[in-house]
């Protein structure tokens, strides 16, 4: 079985990285919207919308992501009591 600590770190590293990935978007939000308009890949009414959105879920992502982690690595190493009421 694999240390809870490695996935914990390995957690962390990626909520590290999608964190970096929203500032970047939010503090050079127009040059972001530029990039993503060049792809055409939204009509041009939905390219700024579009970009926040983005933003906000990568925002978002490493919080929840790491609630998960926590929710897996307590229900993988159950505590005493848990045991004990499972007998």
């Amino acid at each position: 079985m694999i240390d809870p600590l490695i996935g914990r770190a390995i957690a962390a590293g990626f909520a590290l990285l999608w964190l970096l990935a929203a500032w970047h978007k939010l503090s050079a939000g127009e040059r972001f919207v530029a990039s993503l308009a060049e792809y055409r890949l939204l009509p041009s009414g939905w390219v700024r919308p579009m970009a926040r959105a983005l933003a906000i879920v990568e925002a978002a992502l490493p919080v929840i992501r790491m609630e998960r982690v926590e929710i897996i690595a307590t229900s993988a190493h159950p505590s005493p009591m848990q045991v004990a009421a499972a007998r």
